[in-house]
């Protein structure tokens, strides 16, 4: 079903207002309300992420991972899992950490493997410290450099051959407890209170990484390179996340949810006071310029993955919008085309869609099929 509404674009571009200028929407919310899938799986959603080519999402209501066909949008298995979740999705499989959100600090977990094969869980892990302490947990990471789980004080390293945590990485509390973290090579970017990026590495331990006071309270979003996405008091901003210099900053609306790497574009998913719905933004990654926006037909978003190049989002009251991934490349790629580079964006826009990589949600959740950030 997603094929054909994107091949509806090809003779829509016109309509959809693609050469308008950055400060105006993108596309008439009209032909996309027209044009993307929706459903209504649940009563209520929480994070999404993207594994084996479908959509998994937390039915948090229902105490249930619904996995959705990735091209139809169909339920096609409902997994059992109590409590609120978390969620990250690697190689392994789809990970999910039950959790009580950041301002219930009693020790939470398990963690939970879901393996795609069988849409069954396939591991348990109680979640205690190296000391056999409970730990309160934020957020689940997966990707590249393993499989982590953090708290305000705490980083757990599992093995994914044993699933077993093999680390237990204590953060001290002098620049306050951690409010955000990310995956990177070798191990994970955090962010303390203060503003102090910290990082957590298998083979080093935890050392310091510099300050960046517009990090103070931060959430971090998203690591392409050296460029760290973060929000913090109402605004996206963009660090070295080497030296912590501030590269760029800006307000968006007076939220933002989940920032994905889309092929080199950062799509950022939140809301705007005086929107019929809730947003996405296309931004150059590089500058902060906004390329493009436009309003989706729906409020409550709460989360945001790309399955295959479609753009999959969740709603709170329990409704899930796929964008089809040629309308998807086609408002990405208006950060080519206002560049002047046209020949290059029509190489893009017909190339195949973007590979499975690492990318960012609250709470650990999403982008790209696999996730790399997690904050609560």
């Amino acid at each position: 079903m997603i094929r054909v509404m994107a091949a509806l674009v090809v003779v829509s571009v016109a309509v959809a207002g693609l050469d308008q200028r950055d400060d105006v929407d993108s596309h008439d919310p009209r032909l996309l309300d027209a044009l993307v899938l929706r459903s209504a799986p649940a009563e209520s959603l929480g994070e999404v992420v993207g594994s084996s080519g479908d959509a998994w999402a937390d039915d948090d209501a229902r105490a249930l991972v619904l996995r959705l066909d990735g091209r139809s949008g169909r339920v096609v298995a409902r997994i059992r899992a109590p409590g609120r979740m978390a969620l990250a999705a690697d190689g392994q499989g789809v990970w999910v950490l039950r959790w009580g959100g950041r301002f219930w600090r009693r020790p939470n977990g398990p963690l939970l493997r879901i393996d795609p094969a069988t849409n069954r869980i396939a591991a348990r892990i109680p979640l205690r410290a190296a000391s056999g302490e409970p730990m309160v947990a934020f957020g689940v990471l997966a990707g590249d450099s393993g499989v982590w789980v953090w708290g305000p004080s705490r980083v757990l390293h599992l093995d994914r051959r044993t699933t077993r945590f093999v680390q237990d990485f204590k953060v001290e509390q002098w620049h306050g407890e951690l409010t955000g973290a990310i995956l990177t090579e070798g191990g994970l970017l955090a962010v303390a209170a203060d503003g102090h990026l910290l990082r957590v590495d298998a083979r080093i331990g935890v050392r310091t990484a510099g300050r960046q006071p517009a990090l103070t309270a931060a959430e971090l979003l998203e690591l392409t390179g050296r460029r760290l996405v973060a929000t913090a008091d109402r605004m996206l901003l963009a660090v070295d996340a080497s030296t912590g210099r501030l590269l760029w900053r800006r307000r968006l609306g007076f939220h933002v949810e989940t920032v994905i790497d889309y092929d080199g574009v950062l799509l950022a998913q939140g809301s705007a006071l005086g929107d019929s719905g809730d947003r996405v933004w296309a931004i150059d990654g590089t500058t902060g310029r906004i390329c493009a926006s436009t309003v989706l037909p729906s409020l409550g978003t709460v989360g945001m993955t790309s399955v295959q190049g479609a753009l999959w989002i969740t709603t709170v009251d329990g409704h899930v919008i796929a964008i089809p991934r040629l309308l998807a490349r086609l408002f990405v790629g208006r950060c080519l085309r206002s560049d002047g580079r046209a020949s290059r964006w029509r190489a893009w826009a017909a190339a195949d869609p973007p590979v499975a990589r690492a990318g960012s949600r609250r709470r650990g959740v999403s982008a790209l099929g696999t996730s790399t950030r997690s904050s609560p």
